[in-house]
């Protein structure tokens, strides 16, 4: 366990991340149930090159935990 953050939207440990087959439904299913997205430069998602698109959220206890849509990557 750690200490949550202190909302500064920094990192400050691994977040757990949710594999996830379509992000934009999750995240409107997020906000939709009281959690928020966590914008990262302006925006909801953004896409890590070779890998997919990423978003990080909290849920309504403010926890903290990131979204993956993988588009090249693929798990094994």
């Amino acid at each position: 366990m750690y200490k949550r953050s202190d909302g500064s939207n920094k990192l400050n440990s691994f977040d757990c991340t949710i594999l996830v087959d379509d992000i934009d439904e999750v995240i409107s299913a997020i906000k939709a149930n009281g959690g928020t997205i966590r914008p990262w430069e302006g925006k909801e998602k953004w896409e890590m090159k070779g890998l997919g698109w990423f978003s990080r959220t909290t849920d309504t206890e403010g926890d903290v935990f990131g979204l993956l849509q993988a588009t090249e990557w693929q798990p094994k």
